[in-house]
């Protein structure tokens, strides 16, 4: 998955500047350092190889997954909702309750069988004080409606459409369950799903 920024409209990419970095380098090693080098300067050349070495550093390193862990604050969610076509704002619930944010998609099996779960604890807890999201990742609207009503969710879904936000959130394994609390620190993270996980869940929630 990509990392993004919007920008002008557009979704940028860290992939978008640094796959034609690696397609000049390929281009620029494999021709220019060749037999026809003999007619460019050798300054020339180092100082070009070094730029590439530099960009090259540059990208490797922006691709790599944000570290996010517990303890940490919560980076910023602004996503667009399926059932209201409204945005959500993480910002307007920090400091008046905590957040569960469930990263999923239509495909994945570990997905379906925590989902049921989820909702099970929407029920047994307060509302006013702790809401659930989930948090669709990559997927077609239509998709993601029809997934909707075959499993019966009633709980809202967030579509992170370019999956900016899972890995802002150092996604790497879906489910991936985060939990967001009052002060707007991440206080659980958790990725994939086992029976037994939503205990665990539900015995944090509580404490909060």
């Amino acid at each position: 998955m990509n990392r993004g920024h919007g920008f002008g409209g557009h979704t940028f990419t860290t992939q978008t500047f640094c796959m034609p970095t690696f397609y000049f380098s390929y281009y620029y090693l494999s021709h220019k350092t060749g037999k026809n080098s003999l007619q460019i300067e050798s300054l020339q050349i180092e100082v070009v190889i070094s730029i590439v070495k530099y960009l090259l550093t540059f990208c490797l390193s922006t691709l790599a997954f944000p570290q996010v862990k517990v303890g940490d604050d919560a980076p910023p969610i602004s996503l667009f909702r399926l059932d209201n076509n409204k945005y959500y704002h993480l910002k307007d619930d920090i400091g008046e309750k905590s957040v569960v944010f469930s990263f999923f998609a239509t495909w994945c099996g570990p997905c379906k069988k925590e989902i049921p779960k989820l909702h099970e604890m929407a029920d047994s807890l307060a509302t006013d004080s702790i809401s659930i999201y989930l948090v669709d990742v990559q997927e077609k609207k239509k998709l993601i409606r029809t997934f909707k009503e075959k499993v019966n969710i009633e709980l809202p879904i967030l579509l992170d459409k370019y999956g900016v936000y899972f890995e802002k959130y150092g996604g790497e394994t879906l489910p991936l369950t985060v939990v967001i609390d009052k002060k707007g620190k991440i206080s659980y993270y958790h990725t994939g799903y086992e029976k037994g996980d939503e205990v665990e869940l539900l015995k944090h929630l509580r404490t909060l």
